[in-house]
């Protein structure tokens, strides 16, 4: 279906829905973005619930596979989740989840995103008919800006919050300040830990490792740890992370496990914390697993590519936490293509992570155990 006739009929649909005779309540605000993007979100999420109001009722919607990180969310949220692709897809979701949220006859919405989809994060943002909608200007998308053009003159605020490429964190933030009128102090990047699993007891110092990621191009070889563990020392514990299914997706990689006194963990995310915050040293690519590492204060080593630099990875020096490094090759011609890569992959890699300096790697490890 196109996405002219999905917004002509999204369009009816709402075209049948009657004002509503009782008062509207609640907050929803929308977050369509990944595990990490959550973490991300939750350094500045209490400057947006602070537009509720007294006693109002407020509601996170996050993308389904990000509900993993509801655990660090305020207890006083009420989290739902929508699987957008199905979203798209399937049309009897689509209105079954449309008419729920335009049930909870919201006083507000707010979207936490810069890059929105028309006929999915967008979509539910109308659909809920709310007294007010707030968002950012979104990120220009050649494919659909019409559709965005189109939803933008719907919106009753709209905010911009700086150039394409802007810290994610810092972005949110200047976009909350934007509504209250008010200027806040720059976030800070550690998680509350009061209600958070305790560090796990450990004998022996622990290394943590999590080498993979979703999308495989952004993954150093297994070579880079195998040098790596050389460098530890010998009565360490090495747990190499990562979601049930990794290790037989990237078999290479089950040579690290070859090696004395490592073995493989495929913990949640709520149970691997225990972990992470008994860490000595968590090696990372830039992932969940990096930006958990990060706010829990455990000392952390992003290998990362330089996709995200100047939005996600590294963070913004003034609010990058002491106890995080990270590596990338410097790539002046195309840095910050969030993935959408234009040079040839470098033996399956983009060739930013291939061509990270394992002689920085190496040395910033030595620093982190000497520490």
């Amino acid at each position: 279906m196109s996405g002219q006739l999905q917004s002509f009929r999204d369009q009816v649909w709402r075209f049948f829905r009657a004002k509503r005779p009782s008062l509207s309540n609640g907050l929803l605000l929308i977050a369509a973005g990944g595990l990490g993007d959550l973490i991300l979100l939750r350094y500045v999420l209490p400057r947006f619930l602070k537009f509720a109001d007294k006693n109002e009722p407020v509601t996170l919607l996050v993308v389904g596979s990000a509900k993993k990180m509801a655990f660090l969310m305020p207890k006083s949220l009420e989290i739902i989740d929508v699987d957008f692709n199905k979203l798209r897809k399937n049309n009897a979701y689509r209105y079954q989840v449309m008419q729920k949220i335009y049930d909870r006859h919201y006083r507000r919405v707010i979207s936490l995103d810069y890059l929105r989809h028309p006929l999915a994060d967008e979509a539910l943002m109308l659909a809920a008919s709310a007294d007010t909608v707030w968002a950012m200007q979104s990120r220009a998308w050649a494919k659909y800006q019409k559709l965005l053009n189109k939803n933008l003159k719907k919106f009753d605020k709209v905010c911009a919050t700086g150039p394409e490429h802007t810290d994610k964190i810092l972005r949110l933030a200047d976009f909350a300040d934007q509504l209250s009128g008010e200027k806040s102090d720059l976030p800070v990047l550690k998680l509350d830990l009061t209600e958070l699993k305790s560090a796990a007891q450990k004998k022996r110092p622990l290394y943590i490792f999590q080498p993979f990621s979703a999308v495989k191009a952004k993954q150093s070889g297994p070579d880079v740890y195998l040098k790596i563990i050389q460098l530890l020392p010998e009565n360490a514990d090495i747990l190499i992370t990562g979601a049930p299914d990794d290790l037989e997706s990237n078999r290479d990689f089950k040579v690290l496990l070859e090696a004395p006194n490592v073995r493989f963990e495929d913990a949640l995310f709520e149970d691997l914390v225990g972990f992470l915050r008994a860490a000595d040293l968590v090696v990372s690519v830039d992932t969940a697993v990096m930006h958990l590492s990060a706010g829990l204060g455990a000392p952390t080593l992003c290998l990362a590519s330089a996709a995200y630099v100047g939005e996600i990875v590294p963070y913004a020096h003034e609010i990058s936490p002491s106890n995080v490094t990270v590596l990338y090759t410097p790539m002046p011609e195309c840095q910050g293509c969030l993935g959408d890569c234009v040079l040839p992959f470098e033996q399956g890699r983009y060739a930013c992570v291939d061509r990270l300096d394992v002689e920085r790697i190496e040395q910033a490890v030595k620093k982190f155990i000497q520490s």
